[in-house]
């Protein structure tokens, strides 16, 4: 399994950031070969570039991301990036967006549940 990581002592502190961090540690702790990337393109301007270090690998390898949820174009870009190098990310494309159109449709209907609690009981959950 490959692991393409955001966690750099770089990024401020934050719960997230000590979760990715516990998570890479893990992903190394079980054997897992962790290539760390950056968490945007500002640097160095394309996917590619972002995976320059990577090996290609002769045979398709399963990798997971970890790190913070990308906007879909970053995902698409590296996951095409990714699998030029061997490497296939667990989720598809389609299959990230989809994750994040459920994410925001379940975020909408829990604001708009709260509201509707708030305006009939008077109280905030």
């Amino acid at each position: 399994m490959i692991v393409l990581s955001e966690s750099t002592e770089q990024i401020e502190p934050s719960a997230s950031a000590s979760e990715n961090k516990l998570m890479t540690e893990a992903a190394q702790l079980l054997g897992c070969k962790v290539y760390y990337i950056p968490r945007d393109f500002e640097r160095c301007g394309t996917a590619e570039n972002a995976l320059w270090h990577i090996p290609n690998y002769p045979k398709i390898t399963a990798g997971i991301w970890i790190g913070y949820i990308p906007e879909f174009e970053r995902y698409k870009a590296i996951y095409h990036a990714a699998l030029d190098k061997g490497i296939k990310l667990l989720n598809t494309p389609l299959e990230h967006q989809t994750a994040l159109e459920i994410e925001a449709e379940v975020t909408d209907q829990g604001a708009w549940y709260e509201n509707l609690t708030f305006f009939v009981t008077g109280r905030k959950l």
